[in-house]
């Protein structure tokens, strides 16, 4: 299964349904047990946050933002922030999409959201 299914399929089932969760009049979703949030900030597109709670200390660990196509259901890594940087698959000064950076961090967030579900990150 590619990665841009994967994503969906995982935001899916965190979710209790992704497009139910979209078509809700909630902003935002606290699965506590993993540790996420899902925030709505579009029709199609999502935040998706994993904070990290270590020694007393907790902060986000990394935040993405998701776009949907739900005809296909798959989901779009369209930025990755984490402590150190903000990844932007969009070029600023052109306009034109990164392809090698969408797939990497569509590969990256499949990744992690796969071994959040498998309670690796617990």
């Amino acid at each position: 299964m590619t990665n841009v299914k994967m994503i969906y399929k995982f935001l899916d089932e965190f979710s209790g349904g992704i497009e139910t969760f979209m078509a809700s009049t909630n902003d935002s979703l606290k699965l506590e047990a993993q540790e996420i949030l899902i925030e709505k900030i579009a029709v199609d597109t999502v935040i998706v946050s994993y904070y990290y709670n270590e020694n007393g200390n907790s902060g986000i660990h990394f935040s993405v933002q998701v776009q949907f196509d739900f005809l296909n259901k798959t989901a779009t890594v369209i930025t990755l922030q984490n402590e150190a940087s903000l990844l932007r698959i969009y070029e600023t000064s052109t306009g034109k999409v990164d392809e090698a950076l969408q797939k990497n961090l569509n590969s990256f967030v499949s990744l992690l959201l796969r071994n959040l579900k498998s309670g690796f990150y617990k």
